[in-house]
């Protein structure tokens, strides 16, 4: 068991071994799902120094709760980037058309 990772895949938790766990966090950084929800409830003060603090934190591991809470700046590229992103993966997932053989 000291050998396994367990990452959250829905309501349950999937084992990954060690050998799989370094190939992936060579190239991807595995976030913990909490990191992904909003920050709790707070004062204005309060989220007004979460606001700069994520404005003043540009490198190092991405404010993931800052962005979940709202506070990234969108883009003009955004929207286009997004339609453009969902069509080519729509494309991906469709299945191939069955080639028909002539029957004999």
């Amino acid at each position: 068991m000291g050998g396994q990772r367990f990452i959250p895949v829905g309501d349950t938790f999937a084992e990954v071994d060690v050998s799989t766990w370094n190939r992936v966090i060579d190239a991807a950084r595995p976030i913990d799902t909490e990191l992904l929800e909003p920050f709790a409830s707070a004062s204005s003060a309060m989220k007004y120094q979460r606001f700069r603090t994520f404005l003043g934190s540009s490198e190092g591991a991405p404010p993931w709760k800052a962005v979940a809470s709202g506070y990234n700046l969108r883009r003009d590229f955004e929207d286009v980037l997004l339609r453009r992103v969902q069509g080519t993966l729509s494309e991906l997932s469709l299945p191939e058309p069955a080639s028909r053989l002539p029957s004999s």
